[in-house]
């Protein structure tokens, strides 16, 4: 037989949010640790870290990045993305990163070219 007299308590997920491509939230309010966000692919993301550090902050966009290219077979964007410093991201690093996350991601190149057909 189980235990009961122990109280158990269920985590609870805080709801999932909308991050604009320039990287606000689209509900106006900051972000908070744990927070999490729908990316453009409609998966979500990891929560948000609760360190204050930029760095932190950085590595989460990376590695939600990473894991998004991964899963979307994207090995276009995946080695840049991997490869993006955590202690010194240009702004270009970081605005394609939260592009890739939040506001566009390039086709499939293998449902691309399933669509074309040689002609001989």
């Amino acid at each position: 037989m189980a235990n009961t007299s122990a109280p158990t308590r269920a985590k609870r997920m805080k709801p999932v949010r909308h991050m604009r491509p320039d990287g606000s939230t689209a509900d106006g309010d900051v972000i908070r640790p744990g927070d999490r966000f729908i990316m453009v692919s409609g998966r979500i993301t990891t929560p948000y870290p609760r360190q204050k550090s930029p760095k932190y902050n950085v590595r989460w966009l990376i590695d939600n990045a990473v894991a998004e290219a991964i899963a979307n077979r994207d090995d276009f964007n995946l080695t840049p993305f991997s490869r993006i410093s955590v202690t010194a991201p240009s702004m270009a690093d970081l605005e394609s990163l939260t592009m890739y996350l939040f506001d566009y991601q390039p086709v499939d190149a293998i449902r691309l070219r399933a669509n074309f057909r040689l002609v001989a």
